[in-house]
């Protein structure tokens, strides 16, 4: 998990703190695809049967499709 995405403001709020699974993920020697903030609208979409990423064009959308391009790549997968 990383920040909350508040719905009225739109600012991403690190309730969590902020470097600490990059900075794990260096002392295993592994990737760090990046974070993805959390946002109610993950849930409305999935709660709608609708995937978030074919909904929004938006920064939280982003990063889920940088993070799977990032697991993608490393399994040599084409991206697209």
């Amino acid at each position: 998990m990383a920040g909350f995405l508040c719905p009225h403001c739109g600012n991403d709020v690190e309730i969590f703190g902020t470097g600490k699974v990059e900075a794990t993920a260096k002392d295993f020697s592994v990737p760090y695809l990046g974070r993805i903030p959390m946002s109610s609208m993950i849930a409305t979409s999935g709660e709608d049967g609708r995937p978030f990423v074919l909904q929004s064009n938006d920064s939280v959308s982003k990063s889920f499709r940088d993070v799977t391009n990032g697991m993608l790549a490393r399994l040599g997968e084409p991206q697209g």
